[in-house]
């Protein structure tokens, strides 16, 4: 049943996208048992460029990546529109690459001298697929991942992954647990370090121009560690930093605010971040926040500004 299911999947996936197909592929799936197995399927997303990706069919947007043929197209399109292909890319937050292979892979073709795209993972797991899924991809050269937590200062922390798996159980999004919380799920143990000790070490470049941060909810724990960097290689950074999930460190958009203006940044939040478009303003009530902040330093505005309102 397996076989003749991923064969239809094969044929579905490629056809042109209508209403409900996603969706439907989705229910049967889930109506065939198969969303409580770890299913590995070796594949070619197409969208934006064509990438060799292996996903495990167990993990929510691994599963949807699949069905849709494509994972995120219009981030990766507006991310290396705004990207200085003069020095690096800083994927925080990469899970098994589906933003940073396509993005190596696309501006490879632009001709971005090796290595240019930087990973960070913090979960074991996530980040041996990342690295598969780079060699898959032939991106050795391109692409660095590194397996960091990342946040303010270096401690101890617990993270709970998709499915409350453990170390070698699957891959999965993650988000780490606030400490003092009486959290009722599966964590694993990680040390954390700071960007701007991992720069002084040498494990990450001097030269980084775009960050790109997606950490469900430790996004500005991880800039905090990373104020050096910030000071000094002057990047610009597009954050999740979703109120919901900022909230479970008792933060929100207005502490990101703060943050980055102190050191002389400009925020603006995107207009409507469940859309296609790209476009972003300064924010007049930030009671209306939900996600998705683009940070830039002043002297960069030119950088992303057919993007601003």
């Amino acid at each position: 049943m397996l076989k003749i299911w991923l064969a239809f999947c094969a044929i579905v996936r490629r056809l042109p996208n209508f209403r409900g197909k996603v969706r439907a592929m989705l229910l049967l799936h889930k109506k065939l048992g198969f969303n409580a197995k770890h299913i590995f399927v070796q594949t070619t997303l197409h969208k934006p460029c064509p990438y060799q990706v292996r996903l495990d069919l167990f993990c929510h947007h691994e599963r949807m990546a699949y069905f849709m043929d494509v994972f995120e197209e219009s981030t990766l399109e507006f991310l290396s529109s705004i990207h200085d292909p003069k020095g690096c890319f800083l994927d925080i937050g990469a899970n098994i690459g589906l933003i940073s292979i396509p993005f190596a892979t696309y501006n490879k073709a632009a001709g971005c001298p090796p290595p240019f795209v930087y990973c960070i993972e913090a979960v074991k797991d996530n980040q041996l697929a990342l690295a598969a899924n780079i060699k898959l991809s032939g991106l050795e050269a391109e692409m660095k991942c590194i397996n960091f937590a990342v946040g303010e200062v270096e401690k101890d922390v617990e993270i709970q992954v998709e499915h409350d798996l453990v170390l070698g159980q699957g891959t999965g999004t993650a988000n780490i647990v606030p400490a003092g919380g009486n959290w009722k799920c599966v964590t694993n143990k990680l040390k954390v370090r700071t960007i701007d000790s991992l720069v002084l070490a040498g494990t990450l470049p001097g030269n980084v121009t775009l960050i790109k941060i997606d950490t469900d909810g430790y996004d500005l724990f991880a800039m905090m560690g990373a104020r050096e960097l910030l000071r000094q290689q002057r990047p610009v950074v597009f954050g999740e930093f979703m109120e919901h999930c900022l909230k479970w460190h008792s933060q929100s958009i207005v502490d990101v605010d703060k943050f980055f203006r102190a050191l002389d940044y400009e925020i603006f939040i995107r207009v409507n971040p469940h859309s296609n478009a790209w476009r972003f303003a300064r924010c007049q009530n930030y009671a209306q926040y939900k996600q998705d902040a683009l940070c830039v330093p002043k002297e960069k505005l030119k950088f992303v500004e057919k993007y601003l309102e």
